[in-house]
């Protein structure tokens, strides 16, 4: 639901900190998806900003309620604002003063209250008086925020000086140190910005900018203009590639504010912004052809984009699983004419194949949402798609590969085509078995000739479809198969074999109790069945034994404790 952004690098592979953003964010979510429906064809945008300031405050409210004060009550509410101030500048000056030491001068702290500051929850510390902050991104977000104060003080005026400063690798008053000699023991003063502060601080800067030209402040003197427009073009880089589509949106409205259109040109051609963005998203696809549109023309923009590596393009989509930038995609492509509606369909399936055949999707949701998309642009008819399965396993059985790498491409094949034509498309209950019977059918058809069992169910496995797996079983019974494989192994074997616990436990839920003592105690793999594989103590065998248990009862365990089982045990 979140497009990944810095938000993602910095805060979902902390366990904590997600379980803080779930809670500061559960409401808004909610409405999101309300609003969005079951299947969410757009991303919630969150500015990383504000997700920090939500984090804030909400440490401030809780430790309120926790000490008894009813944060609700309209008389304490401007008490506790003033207090959640108070705490800010004592978190900022702590950040500020050990990640911005040469330019933090106060002598000292603010009054921190004692072991409070400890309390909290953002502080930790070995002894009273010292103060580590327990994230450090929350410790780089308040030294920012201090940063960004001191470049706009509240008398309305720009320190220049300072917002410069922030551009430089360090400050120009770094003194050379010669190599032979030790600087009477000084250590050498590094005034540059840490990397982490510098990513809060530009989006700080662009906040208050954007603010001061909504307020209509003109006062700015043009040759701070034309120094700030130094710091517009360095984020302007940076903003094109850092996924958040908002900085994108607000940094052109800043260059077109502070930056000569030449200076934008430049970087655009020198850094080849738009042939080399990796795009995320459909709204950041959407602004980087606007922005290129605005300082060349759309015929220079058409031209960048016809020379991108469309496979490029789609398997990033493919690993984001980022449905709403595919669209946007072929919108661009097809609108501005640099693919043809055909070219562009044969290139993104083929790579979609491809990707597919190699690895799964993290979200089933979106191969379902691409594959109907193909059926509907490619017209894919029923034996296209049983033509294009039975390729695949026939492919597999020349491969010989045992963990059958093309079951993705196949399950979701299946499954979507299952999906589109018969669950959906056929309301009448009459004609949706028939139909379901007809597809059946034409499918086992196929697979009955490359005896390719378990590789086809081991594909509608991997999509987690128990309804397709249970009318496949139905089908084997209908068809008088016997549950073998093309290499003579039962299924059930195969999916021990692979430690396939998710189909194993479904086949054992849906055979007869005749045909899974079929399976287990025929020698099918050298003289060695099933049954005396688990005796020797595969985890599977717990699987095995709970799954029969459940179904017939305690009867069924003498079929892996044999006496000759233990023999041969």
């Amino acid at each position: 639901m979140c497009q990944k952004s810095m938000l993602t690098d910095t805060i979902l592979s902390v366990p904590l900190m997600l379980n803080i953003l779930a809670d500061i964010y559960a409401e808004e979510c909610v409405k999101f998806c309300i609003k969005s429906g079951r299947e969410v064809k757009e991303f919630l945008e969150i500015d990383i900003l504000n997700v920090y300031e939500k984090i804030f405050k909400d440490n401030c409210k809780k430790y309120s309620k926790k000490i008894f004060i009813n944060v609700d009550d309209p008389v304490i509410v401007q008490a506790e604002e003033r207090k959640i101030e108070k705490w800010r500048q004592i978190y900022m000056a702590i950040a500020a003063k050990k990640l911005l030491k040469l330019l933090y001068s106060e002598e000292n702290l603010t009054d921190t209250e004692g072991t409070e500051i400890y309390e909290r929850g953002f502080i930790t510390g070995q002894t009273v008086g010292e103060y580590s902050f327990i994230y450090n991104t929350m410790e780089e977000y308040f030294a920012a925020d201090w940063f960004t104060r001191k470049i706009f003080p509240n008398n309305g005026s720009i320190n220049i000086d300072l917002l410069e400063y922030l551009l430089k690798e360090n400050a120009p008053q770094k003194e050379a140190k010669s190599k032979n000699k030790k600087d009477d023991g000084q250590k050498e003063n590094k005034l540059d910005v840490p990397k982490g502060v510098r990513s809060f601080a530009y989006r700080f800067i662009l906040k208050r900018l954007k603010e001061l030209r909504e307020a209509g402040n003109e006062t700015i003197p043009e040759e701070d203009k034309k120094r700030i427009s130094a710091f517009i073009i360095e984020f302007f880089h940076q903003a094109w590639h850092n996924q958040e589509s908002f900085q994108l949106a607000a940094i052109f409205d800043m260059t077109k504010m502070f930056c000569a259109k030449e200076q934008i040109q430049d970087v655009l051609k020198v850094k080849k912004l738009l042939e080399n963005v990796p795009f995320t998203s459909s709204a950041q696809l959407e602004l980087s052809v606007q922005i290129h549109d605005f300082y060349f023309d759309p015929e220079a923009t058409n031209e960048v984009l016809g020379q991108r590596d469309l496979n490029k393009i789609m398997e990033l989509t493919l690993k984001n699983t980022n449905y709403p930038l595919f669209e946007s995609l072929y919108a661009t492509m097809k609108e501005r004419e640099i693919y043809s509606e055909d070219d562009f369909v044969t290139k993104t399936f083929d790579s979609f194949e491809k990707f597919l055949l190699k690895q799964d999707l993290k979200d089933r949701l979106f191969a379902k949402d691409l594959f109907w998309w193909f059926f509907e642009h490619r017209q894919m008819k029923q034996e296209e798609v049983l033509g294009k399965l039975n390729e695949v396993f026939e492919e597999s059985i020349k491969n010989n590969k045992p963990k059958f790498p093309e079951r993705h491409l196949a399950g979701y094949l299946l499954t979507s085509f299952w999906d589109l034509k018969i669950r959906e498309e056929t309301e009448d209950r009459n004609n949706k078995e028939g139909a379901e019977k007809e597809f059946v059918e034409g499918l086992f058809k196929n697979l009955k000739e490359s005896e390719n069992f378990y590789r086809f169910l081991y594909a509608i496995n991997c999509t987690t479809r128990e309804d397709l797996l249970l009318k496949s079983v139905e089908a084997m019974r209908e068809y008088g198969l016997d549950f073998t494989c093309y290499d003579g192994k039962s299924v059930l074997f195969h999916a021990f074999s692979d430690n396939n616990t998710f189909l194993l436990q479904n086949l054992l839920k849906l055979l007869h109790k005749s045909e899974i003592e079929a399976q287990i105690s025929a020698n099918i793999c050298g003289g060695t069945s099933l049954t005396q594989q688990c005796t020797k103590g595969n985890y599977l065998c717990e699987v095995i034994l709970q799954e029969l248990v459940n179904k017939f009862g305690s009867d069924v365990v003498g079929l892996f404790f044999t006496a000759k089982v233990k023999e041969t045990k």
